[in-house]
């Protein structure tokens, strides 16, 4: 028994010195259609790289653009892409370059950790609002977080 909860206290102390050894930097960006976003130190960008243009859109028009997700350096990542601040209409999310499939469901955690040079495809769905009035603009603001991990 006294064998037993040594090997416990000795398992669960390397746990908690493991987990007080590791260091977390966490980053977030607000990512605006056509506009990169650069996190400087921490290397996170979040290009268009198929732009979304908003701009003259009539009630009920679908758009869509591709918004790529990179951290370059040394170690790994997690990503969350909060829910969207649509102004004139609203947005859906998908993981890939095709808006297609089922949409995620915002806020999005992805807890798999990427590779350092990974990257993430979002395809970015925007519908105008069926009541949008003659030259009223539509606007999206889809917030990004990007967290770093061990490289253990």
């Amino acid at each position: 028994m006294r064998a037993r909860l040594i090997a416990v206290v000795a398992v669960g102390l390397l746990f908690v010195g493991s987990s007080a050894a590791y260091g977390a930097w966490s980053r977030g960006a607000v990512v605006a259609a056509g506009s990169p976003v650069l996190s400087g130190s921490f290397d996170l960008s979040a290009p268009w790289t198929q732009p979304l243009s908003l701009t003259g859109m009539y009630p009920a028009q679908k758009r869509t653009g591709v918004v790529q997700l990179s951290r370059t350096g040394n170690g790994r990542w997690v990503y969350t892409v909060g829910a969207p601040t649509v102004v004139g209409g609203t947005a859906k999310v998908f993981l890939g370059t095709g808006c297609t499939g089922t949409a995620l469901v915002l806020p999005f955690s992805q807890t798999t950790v990427q590779a350092g040079a990974a990257t993430v495809d979002l395809c970015v769905e925007v519908t105008a609002s069926a009541t949008l009035a003659p030259g009223q603009t539509v606007s999206l603001t889809l917030p990004v977080t990007a967290e770093n991990r061990s490289t253990n």
